[in-house]
């Protein structure tokens, strides 16, 4: 189950593909996985998706091998912003980490590249897993006060928990949160 194990970054070998330089699991450094998480900023060949995110990035989905990663790139904004960019990578593989030891299920970070300025993340994707508005804006319109009665309590519960446990995003939003059925 994706986010259930953590692969350490540790562990990770090192790949060039292109002009990009990647740290990632070992079981992924095969020249097909390696293209597509070098692909251009903006390709979308067959088994490329892209999904909305905010202007600093760009999101894709990718397929690989039958299944599906998320693949992260952060664009250079700024030398005040870009320090943060940096150590992007490095930063959310120990937060999963953490995040799964504390019993969240958190995608697993399964590599890390880096090109000039530019910085990107692949995890794997939390199969049914829906971010917060695909949750609340479909029933929004027709059953608005029976999603939020369930649904609202158990986010903040969880927001809850997570703070307890000593996390704080810093950036919670609605693209930022993935939920389950259960």
């Amino acid at each position: 189950m994706p986010g259930s194990e953590y692969r350490s970054p540790e562990r990770f070998v090192n790949r060039k593909a292109g002009d990009w330089s990647f740290s990632l699991q070992p079981g992924l450094a095969e020249p097909g996985f390696l293209a597509l998480c070098s692909l251009p900023t903006g390709a979308c060949p067959p088994g490329v998706s892209p999904v909305v995110s905010s202007s600093g990035t760009e999101v894709r989905r990718i397929a690989y091998q039958g299944q599906a990663y998320y693949l992260k790139e952060y664009f250079f904004l700024g030398w005040k912003k870009h320090l943060k960019v940096l150590s992007r990578g490095e930063r959310l593989a120990r937060n999963a980490r953490r995040l799964s030891a504390s019993g969240f299920l958190t995608p697993a970070v399964v590599a890390i590249g880096r090109c000039g300025r530019h910085r990107r993340v692949v995890t794997e994707a939390v199969e049914g897993a829906r971010d917060v508005w695909q949750v609340l804006y479909p029933d929004f319109k027709q059953h608005r006060g029976e999603t939020d009665d369930r649904f609202l309590p158990a986010l903040g519960a969880t927001v809850g928990r997570l703070h307890r446990s000593g996390f704080f995003h810093g950036d919670l939003r609605w693209r930022n949160i993935l939920c389950q059925e259960g």
